[in-house]
């Protein structure tokens, strides 16, 4: 008979810890995840001469026309 009353103490002070702790977590603020930011998407803009698109920062402008790299840049302006 008392192997089950420590069995009964024993669940008694688990579910009391258990609803306590809950109750505790609840009222904390949640924490910032901490994550990395994800970089900006840049602008793609449209290779001249394959039409491959490439971000507008890494891309060779020429006027309004886009290259994705120096060669297509020199190629096209070759070209009559």
């Amino acid at each position: 008979m008392s192997l089950l009353r420590y069995l009964v103490w024993f669940i008694l002070g688990w579910l009391v810890f258990y609803f306590v702790k809950r109750l505790v977590n609840k009222t904390k603020k949640p924490g910032k995840v901490s994550r990395k930011p994800k970089p900006p998407i840049d602008h793609m803009v449209r290779c001249g001469k394959c039409g491959l698109h490439v971000p507008q920062q890494e891309a060779i402008q020429d006027g309004d026309r886009y290259y994705c790299c120096q060669e297509h840049h020199d190629s096209d302006r070759a070209q009559p």
